[in-house]
């Protein structure tokens, strides 16, 4: 059974008593505190601020943030490349300065690289064979000179003192 005992109660009301005048007599002493207070201005160091008169102009604005820039579809050019191809390395990214000879990106397709290696090697098989057939000519008008044989004609002579060399043959 519960016993009454009145004193725990006028205990408990004078502690609560006690402990709320404390807390508002702190809120008043910080309150007094912060009002006496001046106010803060910013300090900096002169040399840091700029001053001028106030000018009519533009403000630019400067703002981070994330997300993706899209251009607008005028500014953005198409340059369509001759072949297909693969995009291997990109060399210059938007934004760069270029110029008129700035390789911008190598790409990179092997089946008109096999056909570049293909021109190279009947280049060089068509001026092996020129090759061949100069000396035989040559050798043919030898052998005319030397056993008093009638010339051939006056086209195989152009041929031979022609003035095409397979070095003035311009490469791929």
């Amino acid at each position: 059974m519960d016993i009454a005992r009145p004193e725990f109660k006028v205990q408990k009301r004078r502690r609560q008593t006690v402990i709320g005048s404390i807390v508002v007599l702190c809120v008043a002493v910080v309150a007094f505190a912060v009002s006496r207070l001046k106010p803060a201005a910013p300090s900096v160091e002169r040399s840091t601020v700029w001053t001028d008169t106030v000018k009519h102009g533009s403000m630019l604005r400067q703002v981070r943030g994330p997300g993706s820039l899209i251009p607008a579809q005028d500014s953005v050019r198409q340059i369509p490349a001759e072949t297909e191809a693969t995009v291997v390395r990109i060399r210059m990214l938007p934004g760069s300065q270029v110029k008129a000879d700035t390789i911008l990106l190598e790409m990179s397709n092997p089946q008109t690289e096999q056909a570049a290696v293909d021109a190279q090697l009947q280049l060089k098989a068509a001026v092996a064979e020129y090759q061949s057939l100069r000396v035989k000519l040559e050798s043919e008008l030898k052998l005319c000179d030397q056993f008093k044989i009638p010339m051939p004609t006056d086209s195989v002579v152009l041929l031979l003192s022609a003035s095409i060399t397979p070095a003035a043959m311009p490469l791929l």
